[in-house]
């Protein structure tokens, strides 16, 4: 008798750690491409048509995550669009490369924009980021006309 109880209770402790572990939000995936959104810009001369902004992905879906360590092209969007829509105290080199100065950028962003400051590229910051027209939209003239736009549809 003492033995069953025994295992009664290691199935069901088993079996709730395993409903634990499963119910766990999944954390989002790390963004390591980008993709091109209309902005509300008009592309001049296109009547009906609008710039056009790169913003980071993974797989074709904005909704991404990065922080310091990644290596990516999405890292490289995230570092123009710092140097291009922010004003902020230093230029990034855009290397794909998320260290410490990329990171410290983007918390002074996150403060400009109200966004949570945590140094992490996310939904949040993303939002934050269209809602205050920050994403770098360009022309294909030469030379390009650069705006600070702000997505339609993420």
């Amino acid at each position: 008798m003492k033995r069953t109880l025994t295992l009664l209770a290691i199935s069901v402790l088993t079996a709730a750690s395993t409903t634990f572990i499963l119910a766990s939000p999944a954390a989002a995936a790390t963004c390591n491409s980008s993709v091109y959104k209309d902005t509300f810009t008009p592309y001049p001369g296109w009547p009906g048509h609008y710039m056009l902004a790169e913003v980071p992905t993974y797989g074709g879906s904005t909704n991404c995550a990065m922080g310091r360590g990644a290596n990516s092209h999405a890292v490289v969007v995230l570092q123009n669009t710092l140097n291009d829509c922010f004003g902020l105290s230093e230029k990034l080199e855009e290397d794909g490369v998320f260290g410490g100065r990329t990171e410290a950028m983007l918390k002074e962003a996150q403060r400009l924009t109200g966004a949570t400051v945590d140094g992490v590229y996310g939904p949040n910051t993303r939002d934050r980021f269209n809602i205050n027209y920050r994403w770098a939209a360009y022309t294909s003239a030469s030379p390009p006309t650069k705006v600070c736009g702000r997505v339609q549809q993420m």
